[in-house]
Parts: structure tokens; sequence; C-alpha cells
């Protein structure tokens, strides 16, 4: 739990929320060379911390949002950063795209919508929606 508490400015997890322990989770994840086995420990330390050292109740640790969860797969994977920001960046734009809707609400035909979009008024090259 040092990582955490040098996280926050060296501040006593008393003075920290829920918000704050997403952050470090979130830190967790875009800092980690394998996030996803680091990110399980690191949740896991903080709701003993919380729970049984603290005696606070912070309520179920929220997951990683869809966003994280994808650049976790993609670091796992070994991708290069600047694909993984190039692949982050069309997944914001299909998200924008489709009114920000849930990601699990969304099938194959929003994806081909979405390329098709691509295609007539984005003028992008077949490279891009490959």
């Amino acid at each position: 739990m040092r990582a955490y508490v040098l996280f926050h400015g060296k501040r006593h997890p008393r003075e920290l929320d829920r918000a704050a322990v997403s952050r470090f989770l979130e830190h967790v994840v875009r800092t980690e060379k394998q996030p996803l086995p680091a990110l399980e420990p690191a949740r896991s330390a903080l709701e003993l911390l919380y729970g049984a050292v603290l005696g606070s109740d912070l309520g179920v640790v929220p997951p990683p949002r869809p966003l994280d969860q994808m650049s976790q797969i993609l670091r796992v994977r070994h991708y290069a950063p600047r694909t993984e920001a190039c692949y982050l960046h069309w997944a914001r734009q299909f998200m924008r795209f489709h009114a920000k809707r849930h990601l699990p609400d969304l099938g194959a035909a929003e994806v081909e919508q979405f390329l098709t979009h691509l295609a007539i008024d984005g003028r992008v090259s077949a490279s891009t929606q490959t």
C-alpha cells in the first residue's frame, strides 16, 4: 500500500475516498507493464486496507472502464504504445458516433454503420477502416 499512499502525496488513506481509489487503480493500469496481473492484487489490498485495517466500507471497488480494459488487453498483448493510442482513439470515435451508448449494447450492425460513416463522410482510407 506504500504505492497508494505515495501516489496520493503521502496523505493518510482515511482522508481519501472512492474516487481516490479509482484514480490509483487507473494509474496502475496505465503504468504497469502487466496491468491485468497487477490490478487484482492492488484492488484486493485496497479492500483489505479499508475494510479490515481502517474499518471503513468503500463498497465495491469499481472495475476498470471499458477503454481501460481495452488498454490493459493491448498492453498484455505487447502492442506498441502508438498502436494502443491509435486503437483507443478509434474506440472513442466509435463511442461518440453512437452517442456514448454502453458498449455491451453495440454489435456488428453498429460497427458496420460506423465504418460506412468513415468511408462516406469521413473519407478515410481503406487501411484506416481495417
